[in-house]
């Protein structure tokens, strides 16, 4: 395998999901075939304590096997039986984008073929006039930017006039909506631009065309390198490609998540728990209520266990996503919580903070719910103040195995508003200084 080869399979590794560490065993092992840890650490690169720790991560993901015997050895499953799946999956995401450019084409080159027996709508333009156009359409923009663009497009945004007219479009309430895709967990260049608008990220591979729609009219479709640029100025086509926009909305992900995962984590592994929020949704939504049903009958003391027993469950589940999850220090997991716990409970307005004054830790949280859930929950914090979250529930476990222990939490239910506030206070053990 050259080195060209390797590093081409190493990024694709990356882009399915692989931490580096397991793309760098995954190659070695099937290079060997069938190996020993020392001789798979010997081939990656990767010290051999890690090793272990990354074939077990490797078979729970099925995509090694244990050979019995001894020494233990490991061989790869047939990738194609692994990742197959996958990537048709990711391809899915873009049929209807490629469909809808299609038809554009075909309009486009019945427009050349019209000639001058009708105004054309669309036309193609240098690379050289891109620019002009874009900036020319811009300083008109009243009402809504939408942009799906590739990494390499979405740098010419990043310029000083373009950044102009973003701010001037978001000062007037315009709405401005990015669909992108990261490269190389560079979430930095997607970031700045979510001071204009909301950025949503998408998965899979960048597909081969920008698109820009102003005003749902006109617009660009660009494809990287610009080898080819097509200006369009007609509400039918935007119409068509505002259908594309629409179905994306379902498979992007805020780059508000991205960033405060990288802030917790300092990288992005786990991005697996960003997607897929509806099921996730959905488990926490059965979870919460069988901790309320099965708590309502339990003492403090047998309550407090159920709630242990859960947190150990909960961070267990955790740890197979995010592998650095127990080197985090208790305000970085706060934050990745938090950032979960705002997933999960998507429709609903939360507000988290830990707080620290004197050795005292004060966790704030904050939510909206709809009527009829706040009254099913409404006997369950009136006996126990205590939110029936796995995720919330795990913040408390986390903050007394650093060394505090919990007092009586305050917490207030606004019936009419349909909101919860609840602060739960927490004292050093010992009166010994904790750090966060």
């Amino acid at each position: 395998m050259s080195m060209e080869d390797k590093a081409k399979i190493f990024k694709a590794l990356l882009d399915l999901g692989l931490t580096k560490n397991e793309a760098k065993v995954y190659i070695a092992l099937i290079g060997l075939g069938e190996a020993k840890a020392s001789e798979i650490s010997r081939k990656s690169g990767v010290v051999r304590e890690k090793t272990y720790k990354v074939l077990k991560s490797l078979e729970e993901k099925k995509l090694v096997k244990v050979i019995d015997g001894q020494p233990t050895r490991w061989r790869v499953v047939s990738p194609s039986e692994v990742f197959k799946p996958v990537i048709e999956n990711r391809k899915k995401v873009v049929i209807e984008m490629e469909e809808v450019l299609e038809e554009l084409q075909k309009i486009y080159n019945i427009s050349r073929e019209r000639g001058g027996k009708e105004e054309l709508n669309v036309w193609e333009v240098s690379e050289k006039d891109l620019e002009n156009y874009l900036t020319n359409l811009l300083e008109t923009c009243k009402e809504r930017l939408y942009i799906l663009a590739t990494p390499l497009t979405l740098d010419m945004f990043h310029n000083p006039i373009m950044l102009k007219y973003l701010k001037r479009l978001y000062k007037m309430r315009g709405e401005i909506k990015i669909f992108t895709w990261i490269e190389d967990e560079n979430i930095h260049t997607p970031a700045r631009l979510s001071n204009y608008g909301d950025v949503y990220i998408l998965d899979g591979d960048p597909i081969e065309y920008s698109i820009i729609l102003i005003d749902e009219y006109a617009g660009f479709m660009v494809k990287d390198g610009r080898s080819s640029i097509i200006y369009f100025s007609d509400r039918k086509i935007g119409e068509s490609l505002l259908d594309i926009f629409r179905a994306l909305y379902g498979n992007g992900i805020s780059i508000t998540d991205y960033i405060e995962l990288y802030d917790a984590t300092g990288s992005l592994e786990g991005l697996d728990t960003l997607r897929d929020y509806k099921l996730k949704e959905m488990m926490i939504s059965i979870f919460s209520e069988l901790i309320t049903n099965i708590g309502r009958g339990l003492s403090r003391e047998d309550k407090n266990r159920l709630h242990d027993a859960i947190s150990v469950s909960v961070k267990n589940t955790l740890a197979r996503y995010f592998k650095s999850y127990e080197e985090l220090s208790l305000t970085e997991k706060i934050k990745l919580l938090k950032m979960l716990l705002k997933k999960t409970m998507n429709k609903n307005e939360i507000h988290v903070s830990l707080d620290k004054f004197h050795n005292n830790l004060y966790l704030n949280i904050s939510l909206s719910l709809d009527k009829d859930v706040l009254y099913e929950y409404y006997e369950y914090l009136f006996n126990t103040p205590w939110f029936p979250n796995p995720i919330i529930i795990l913040m408390d476990y986390e903050i007394k195995e650093v060394g505090y222990r919990r007092v009586n939490p305050v917490f207030t239910v606004n019936k009419k508003e349909g909101r919860v506030n609840i602060q739960y206070i927490y004292k050093a053990k010992e009166n010994i200084k904790i750090p966060i």
